[in-house]
């Protein structure tokens, strides 16, 4: 089945929940459409959908908020993401995002295993939903060298958002009804 290659919002036959082994998986799927960056999007329509994996050490994911970091700011090809230079707004990743901060349009949220949270899955990725960039904004990185693009991402239906903890998830496992929190 051919998936769009950029579109807002939910992907027709891929319910909050689904899982992936590998990023090339969710690509496969339309759900994210970039193999590596975290990011995918246009500057001039704003981001389709994250991965939030755990690349960045000042990610925060507190379930139904998440202080994303932008792209960039790393030597290419670099998959420790260890930074060695400040995040521009330049970078394709950080203007897409930071345009959805200004439409409001909703961006899909994988999470994925790497990722140090209580909602990480066990393994693989998997999609959480949308959520709203609510904010962008510059700051220096946790160690206080360089600064990095973030970014507050609100879950679009805060009440009824599927937050799946990682103590009661399994690859494999079907939930019942979508938006439920197990």
């Amino acid at each position: 089945m051919e998936r769009p290659v950029q579109r807002f919002g939910e992907i027709p036959g891929v319910p909050v929940g689904t899982t992936w082994k590998s990023r090339k998986e969710c690509y496969d799927a339309g759900v994210h459409r970039q193999i590596e960056a975290g990011i995918s999007g246009t500057e001039a329509d704003g981001a389709f959908s994250i991965v939030v994996s755990g690349q960045y050490k000042d990610d925060k994911d507190k379930g139904d908020t998440i202080i994303y970091t932008g792209s960039g700011g790393h030597k290419s090809g670099d998959r420790t993401r260890e930074l060695d230079r400040d995040q521009e707004w330049t970078d394709f990743g950080n203007q897409a995002l930071r345009k959805s901060s200004e439409t409001g349009k909703p961006v899909r949220v994988i999470r994925g295993y790497e990722l140090d949270s209580e909602f990480a899955p066990w393994e693989g990725f998997r999609y959480d939903g949308l959520y709203i960039c609510k904010r962008a904004w510059k700051e220096k990185d946790r160690d206080g060298y360089y600064y990095i693009c973030r970014y507050t991402m609100e879950a679009s239906l805060p009440n009824d958002q599927a937050l799946i903890r990682l103590t009661s998830v399994k690859r494999g496992f079907q939930i019942n009804h979508p938006y439920a929190v197990v």
